[in-house]
C-alpha cells in the first residue's frame, strides 16, 4: 500500500466519475510510493468497490484511455504469481496528472464519452438485429393499405366449414333430404414416429442408469447434429468446478466437450471427469488442462482394457463388456 498513490487518487487525479475515481483509489491501494507496479485482479477490485464486473473492466479501459494508468512491466507482475494463467494485468498510475489541468481533465471525459457512445451503440445494434418487421402487400395503386372492417348493413356470408365446396358466388350448395352424401376420406394415421419422438427417445446424455442385468437400456451414438446440444448436458453431469466456472470458461468447455463427442461416449466422459477431477490443487483456470487430461486418462485406459468405453467403468462389469468387446456374462 502506498500512501503517495492513494493520496494522489484521492485529491489530485484528473477523475470526475464517481465508479472511475473508485477504482482508481483501488488500483492505488497496491501501488508502489511512485505509482507503478499495481496489479490487483478484478475480483478485488470488484470487492473494493462493490461494482459489478462488467463496470470495473469499463471503469479500467476509461482510466486506460484517459491515460491515467498504463499496463506496466509484465516481469513485475511474473516476480510474484509464478503460474502465467493466475496472472493479473498490472497498471501503472500516472502520478503527473492534475485535476486542476483543464487538458488533463478533458482526456478523461473525452475517454468517458468515447466509451459510452461505444455502448450506445452496441445497444442500438443488438436492437436493430432482433427487430423485424413484418409488411402486408398493399394492392391499391395509391398505396392505402385495404381495411379489413365490414361496412355497417353490408351482408356477410357464413364461413363455410374445412373442404366444403364453395360455389362462385360464395354460397355453398345444400343437399336434398334423403340424398346420400359421400363420406369423407379415412386417412389411417402413421406408425411411423416422428423426429421429435425420435429425438426424445434418446437416453439423456450423462445420466446415470442403474445396470443390473445384460440388455438393460444404453445410451446411443449421437451424430454430429446432436453433439452440441449433448455437450450441454455433459457439462451439467460434471463436477461442480466445472459448472460454476466463469461464463467464458464453459463456453469454451463446451466446445472442447462437443469435440471430444465425437469419439467418446457421453457418459465415459462424466465418470472419469469425477474420478479424476476431484483434487484439492485444481487451480481457478485450469478446467481446460485438466478436462485434457481426464480424456488422455480415459483413451488409455480403454485401450489397454481397464475401463469400459460406453460408461467409464470396469471394461469386465456384465452389462457393457458383451455388447462392446463381444464378451460374455461370465467374469
Amino acid at each position: 500500500m502506498s500512501v503517495e498513490a492513494i493520496s494522489w487518487a484521492l485529491n489530485h487525479a484528473p477523475v470526475d466519475e464517481p465508479s472511475a475515481a473508485f477504482v482508481l483509489v483501488g488500483l492505488a491501494n497496491h501501488a508502489s510510493p511512485d505509482g507503478r507496479g499495481a496489479f490487483p485482479s478484478v475480483a478485488r477490485l470488484v470487492t473494493y468497490t462493490r461494482l459489478s464486473e462488467r463496470t470495473v473492466r469499463e471503469q479500467l479501459d476509461i482510466l486506460e484511455a484517459a491515460g491515467i494508468i498504463t499496463p506496466c512491466d509484465p516481469a513485475i507482475v511474473a516476480a510474484y504469481v509464478k503460474r502465467a494463467d493466475h496472472r493479473p494485468q498490472g497498471w501503472d498510475l500516472n502520478l503527473n496528472l492534475d485535476r486542476d489541468n483543464p487538458a488533463h481533465l478533458g482526456r478523461f471525459q473525452a475517454a468517458v464519452k468515447a466509451v459510452k457512445d461505444r455502448r450506445r451503440q452496441r445497444r442500438e445494434r443488438k436492437a436493430a438485429e432482433s427487430k423485424t418487421v413484418v409488411t402486408e402487400p398493399i394492392n391499391d395503386p395509391n398505396g392505402v393499405q385495404p381495411s379489413h372492417l365490414v361496412e355497417r348493413g353490408a351482408t356477410v356470408a357464413p364461413r363455410s366449414p374445412r373442404g366444403a365446396t364453395v360455389a362462385d358466388n360464395g354460397v355453398r350448395p345444400s343437399q336434398e333430404r334423403g340424398a346420400t352424401v359421400a363420406p369423407e376420406p379415412y386417412v389411417e394415421p402413421s406408425n411411423e414416429p416422428s423426429e421429435d419422438q425420435k429425438q426424445s427417445s434418446l437416453l439423456a446424455v450423462g445420466e446415470r442408469t442403474v445396470r443390473t442385468a445384460r440388455g438393460a437400456a444404453q445410451t446411443p451414438s449421437a451424430n454430429q447434429g446432436d453433439h452440441s446440444r449433448m455437450a450441454g448436458d455433459v457439462l451439467g453431469q460434471m463436477p461442480d468446478h466445472y459448472r460454476k466456472a466463469p461464463a467464458w470458461l464453459r463456453s469454451r468447455m463446451l466446445k472442447r466437450i462437443e469435440a471430444v463427442l465425437a469419439d467418446h461416449e457421453p457418459l465415459a466422459l462424466v465418470e472419469y471427469a469425477h474420478k479424476f477431477a476431484a483434487d484439492p490443487n485444481f487451480g481457478d483456470y485450469e478446467h481446460l488442462r485438466r478436462f485434457d487430461d481426464v480424456v488422455r486418462k480415459l483413451d488409455a485406459d480403454v485401450a489397454d482394457g481397464t475401463a469400459c468405453p460406453r460408461c467409464g467403468r470396469d471394461q469386465m462389469h456384465t452389462f457393457c463388456s458383451a455388447d462392446v468387446e463381444g464378451g460374455t456374462d461370465e467374469r
